[in-house]
């Protein structure tokens, strides 16, 4: 039978949810379900996070990562969520803390947990060895431009651009410099994927879109 194993850093984790009161385990479950189809942790986070106020953020935090990595390993080894509860709940064992026994209960509730919403088994696709968007920034600065001589002539706008994206888990950040030109270079691209979106989703519309 595959095996996984539930890292150190992570137990504590699986305790949280553990031991979260049903009536919050409940709405993690219904705000799942509810939840859009969409690509993005983030999302997750910030849905949970607007629709649960009883927990705090951290918390939420703690619930999608057991998720995402759950549904991980579910997707990597291509089996049904009841052939995968039998999987966890040896690892759950292996942890040998005495708090992440499984009983009945805790295993329902994975199971409950894995089953909120089908639709984000695709976000493995996104979440495991890949970089992923976080955010963007883009801050200006004034260049001088001077001649042969010395003499300042004139100045330039430079546009820095900060991208901000996970990559295996861990922040990473990327500066580009950036002109007028290619700055409307960029704008041009988003455009055209934004109009290619509204094409796809109207010639689609009976199709499951993930947006």
């Amino acid at each position: 039978m595959a095996e996984i194993t539930i890292p150190k850093e992570h137990q504590s984790k699986f305790l949280a949810f553990i031991t979260l009161p049903d009536a919050i385990k409940q709405k993690i479950f219904d705000n799942l379900k509810s939840a859009q189809k969409t690509l993005s942790p983030r999302y997750l986070i910030e849905h949970l996070s607007s629709s649960i106020s009883e927990i705090e953020e951290s918390k939420i935090l703690d619930v999608v990562v057991i998720y995402l990595n759950l549904m991980t390993a579910k997707n990597n080894f291509g089996v049904s969520q009841d052939a995968f509860i039998p999987i966890l709940e040896k690892a759950l064992l292996n942890t040998k803390i005495p708090e992440l026994v499984p009983n009945e209960k805790i295993l329902t509730d994975f199971s409950r947990l894995l089953s909120s919403n089908d639709s984000f088994s695709v976000l493995t696709a996104m979440t495991e060895n890949q970089k992923t968007f976080s955010d963007a920034k883009i801050y200006q600065d004034v260049r001088p431009i001077f001649d042969d001589t010395g003499e300042l002539i004139g100045s330039t706008i430079i546009h820095n651009l900060k991208l901000i994206f996970k990559e295996n888990g861990e922040n990473k950040e990327i500066y580009l410099a950036l002109d007028n030109d290619d700055v409307d270079k960029i704008a041009e691209k988003i455009k055209t994927a934004q109009k290619n979106a509204q094409l796809i989703n109207k010639k689609f519309t009976s199709a499951k879109i993930i947006k």
